[in-house]
């Protein structure tokens, strides 16, 4: 009889570190599915889906990759959108009001990205300390470009209001960001549950 306890208990656990090394290994490992978990715990889930997949190689990436993935989007989309507002600025006949919010968008995202290439390095070197310092000051930068372009919408830029496609890139620019911040916590959980 003890015989078969003993047997029954080692079964036992040798199931369970099997069910615990799957469920590691899926939070791990990724594929379409680890990406479709991750995303859909974010604020913004297709923000975060059409940025990865944009990504051939986030497949095959941990969280903490899939993480310093979004970051990237969230970079490159506030590179974009600086280089269209200081585009804008530079447009003739611009009304002054709607002109300083353009510059300033153009300075304060110039700012963003340079806080967002810095978390970015810091995060590929694991100081994830220093990458969530540049990270949580970025988010500074967009909310005073934001606050310049409150009312905007009212002012008629050429002829026509704000482009709403700027409008939108903007508002994404923030979806990925708290996409990010999102993927950065599910990373750090993991990590301290490993």
């Amino acid at each position: 009889m003890p015989f078969k306890r003993h047997n029954t208990t080692f079964i036992v656990s040798l199931l369970l570190i099997i069910i615990n090394f799957s469920n590691i290994s899926q939070q791990v490992n990724g594929d379409a599915t680890l990406i479709n978990n991750v995303c859909q715990k974010t604020p913004y889930p297709k923000d975060c889906l059409d940025c990865l997949h944009d990504n051939s190689g986030a497949v095959q990436m941990t969280v903490r990759e899939l993480a310093g993935s979004v970051m990237y989007c969230t970079y490159n989309l506030s590179r974009q959108l600086q280089k269209t507002f200081v585009g804008l600025a530079a447009v003739e006949g611009v009304d002054q009001q709607v002109k300083k919010s353009f510059e300033l968008c153009g300075s304060t995202l110039e700012k963003f990205t340079t806080k967002m290439a810095g978390a970015q390095t810091w995060w590929w070197d694991r100081n994830d300390d220093e990458a969530k310092k540049d990270f949580n000051g970025a988010k500074g930068d967009y909310v005073s470009c934001q606050r310049s372009l409150d009312g905007l919408i009212m002012i008629n830029y050429s002829n026509q209001v704000l482009p709403s496609q700027v409008g939108a890139q903007f508002k994404g620019l923030n979806y990925l960001y708290l996409d990010t911040f999102n993927v950065i916590l599910q990373s750090e959980e993991i990590a301290r549950n490993v």
